[in-house]
């Protein structure tokens, strides 16, 4: 009798034991359903937003690249295209940048003459500052931007960054020591001339007609 007993408390316990292994597969199956269910919902946001950000950059590309073309078109009488793609590279999102003359992408460093350069990048930096969501003032400072440009082509410039000030609601405050500079102050808004007097700069406010009499 003794034995039986025993053998009876034993089967109760493993009875038990089985009974809470039962319990605890039921409950983690339930967690596995769950965080399947959560995981597709996890794929279908990430999805979205992998299609939301390729969105995004196709516009982006579009956006700037139009900027910068027609920058280009203001300046110069057989222009460059400017193309702007976002590629993958090790896991990261960079951006390449080509001119495109006859269907074909060009190195902008080693297929065009610096001048061309300065408009592209000085487009370039407008276009991306007028997207920039910071709570940044619009001014945009620039300091001979164009130093490789032509002489013949400075007035073209001014004329092409008053034309992005407007378009992209941003002021631009453009240093230059051109010495023949009709062409950039015809395009000014307003002209302030800096002058070395005895060592003491002298700054004196002009409008762009008045100055331009003077010269």
């Amino acid at each position: 009798m003794i034995n039986l007993t025993l053998i009876r408390n034993k089967i109760q316990k493993e009875k038990g034991k089985k009974e809470h292994t039962e319990s605890r597969i039921l409950e983690m199956q339930t967690q596995l359903k769950k965080q399947k269910k959560s995981l597709e919902s996890t794929e279908k946001a990430k999805a979205i937003l992998i299609q939301a950000a390729f969105d995004t950059q196709k516009e982006l590309e579009v956006h700037i690249s139009n900027i910068v073309s027609a920058a280009l078109k203001t300046v110069f009488d057989e222009p460059y295209d400017f193309i702007l793609e976002f590629v993958e590279r090790r896991g990261k999102t960079e951006a390449d940048l080509f001119f495109v003359r006859d269907e074909h992408k060009l190195d902008p460093f080693t297929s065009a003459g610096l001048g061309v350069v300065d408009i592209a990048s000085c487009a370039l930096r407008i276009a991306c500052w007028g997207m920039s969501r910071q709570k940044y003032r619009n001014v945009l400072l620039l300091d001979e931007p164009f130093k490789h440009l032509s002489s013949d082509l400075q007035g073209k410039a001014s004329y092409m960054l008053q034309k992005l000030a407007k378009d992209t609601g941003i002021q631009i405050i453009y240093g230059s020591h051109v010495s023949n500079a009709q062409g950039i102050i015809r395009n000014a808004d307003k002209v302030f001339k800096v002058q070395n007097l005895n060592g003491i700069s002298s700054v004196k406010s002009y409008l762009p007609e008045t100055l331009l009499k003077a010269v």
